[in-house]
């Protein structure tokens, strides 16, 4: 038995406490240092391309955005013109009623949705000043049937006249429908 235990206490007298090697370990945070650099580069370049991958997903969605509004706008113009062409058809009504007042309120109410319609559509391709002169002149036509009974209004071609416009509406409203405006 004593001679085990001065084997064992042999044992560890011939073996030396670790010795830490300055070098190996100058090496090992260098290679930490050098492995956090390339890291930091991967982490650099990684976000640089994600900015870019997100400026072109905000890009796509704006151009969609611009897309859809120009599409909504085009279909609400579409459907206050079709208000117009009603309105016209309903002024005909009342000038072969010879219901000049009624006449006169919707034809002034055409000639100032016509002037915002000239400043709204981008592209257009009605002369919304030759609609205006059309309906002013009927306009003018109209207050002074209103004030004397003695003036002449030649309903048929008043009415020619409204047809002409709403046929111009009619054929722009067929070739707007599926464009741009």
């Amino acid at each position: 038995m004593v001679l085990f235990t001065i084997s064992i206490g042999k044992v560890f007298m011939e073996t030396s406490p670790p010795k830490i090697d300055f070098l190996n370990l100058y090496d090992f945070w260098n290679l930490i240092a050098l492995l956090g650099f390339i890291a930091t580069i991967l982490g650099f370049i990684i976000t640089i391309w994600q900015i870019i991958k997100t400026r072109k997903v905000a890009m796509a969605a704006k151009n969609a955005a611009t897309v859809t509004r120009s599409a909504i706008n085009r279909d609400i113009i579409l459907m206050e013109i079709s208000a117009c062409i009603k309105t016209i058809e309903e002024v005909k009504g009342y000038l072969r009623d010879k219901k000049f007042n009624a006449s006169l309120l919707r034809v002034t109410d055409l000639t100032s949705q016509f002037i915002q319609f000239q400043h709204i559509i981008s592209k257009p391709d009605i002369n919304f000043q030759e609609i205006l002169t059309q309906l002013s002149i009927l306009r003018e036509s109209l207050e002074r049937k209103i004030d004397s009974d003695i003036v002449p209004l030649d309903i048929v071609v008043a009415n020619r006249k409204l047809t002409d416009i709403s046929k111009i509406l009619n054929n722009w409203i067929g070739k707007t429908r599926y464009a741009n405006i």
